[in-house]
């Protein structure tokens, strides 16, 4: 792409066209227009689950959405998500899954108003995704007092982590102890009720949180009740 000739400052809509022989020009109606890139100063969080329909707020100055060819895009390491105008100072990136980088090393985030041209890389603006590997075990008694061991990547020490056992409005939750980066471990609630309609053994999805998402956002696995046999 050329630099805009009318000046560097320059904004707006220019002819646009191809050709293959020098003689003969495709024009395209619409054109192709100049804009000056944004710049992005803060995100929130800074952490978030890597499947799910994860949120992250951008912060910073020129975001826009009112000239052709707008396409709102951002990018965590090699993930991309689309990008919704709020204000010319905010915009917000929904990332349906993000991938999870083992070694629990943070990410890279940038924005695009083209969804392909995107903002610099700064050292100071990561993301570090979270999600959930392996479960042991990923089954118990009904009664509870099964602590279970989760494995995954992106942890952190948080007074709000816990574990969701169950679906929206019928579940249990229990807290979270932070062991490290990679483990956390869960004891399975004791006060958790079969629906009537259900038999055990019984698979409910299992999720955790960190911060104050709400759990549709959140990685899920299956933890299934068993009869307690003492």
């Amino acid at each position: 792409m050329p630099r805009a000739q009318k000046g560097r400052n320059f904004t707006g809509k220019v002819d646009f066209g191809i050709t293959l022989n020098g003689i003969d020009e495709k024009v395209f109606s619409g054109g192709f227009y100049y804009y000056n890139q944004p710049t992005v100063t803060d995100i929130f969080p800074r952490s978030g689950p890597s499947k799910g329909r994860g949120l992250v707020k951008v912060f910073g100055s020129g975001f826009r959405n009112d000239f052709p060819g707008v396409n709102l895009g951002c990018k965590i390491g090699d993930s991309y998500g689309e990008g919704q105008f709020v204000s010319q100072q905010q915009i917000n990136c929904i990332f349906p899954k993000m991938l999870l980088n083992e070694r629990n090393q943070t990410m890279n985030f940038s924005m695009s108003m083209n969804n392909f041209s995107f903002t610099p890389e700064q050292k100071d603006l990561n993301f570090t995704p979270y999600g959930i590997i392996s479960m042991t075990p990923s089954s118990g008694p009904i009664q509870g007092s099964a602590n279970i061991v989760v494995k995954g990547s992106g942890f952190f020490d948080s007074i709000n982590a816990r574990c969701r056992f169950g679906v929206e409005g019928y579940y249990s939750e229990t807290a979270a102890k932070y062991i490290d980066p990679t483990t956390i471990v869960c004891p399975s609630p004791s006060d958790y009720k079969i629906p009537l309609a259900g038999q055990l053994p019984f698979s409910v999805p299992f999720a955790i949180a960190f911060l104050e998402e709400e759990y549709s956002n959140l990685l899920i696995n299956l933890f299934t009740y068993l009869l307690n046999l003492f």
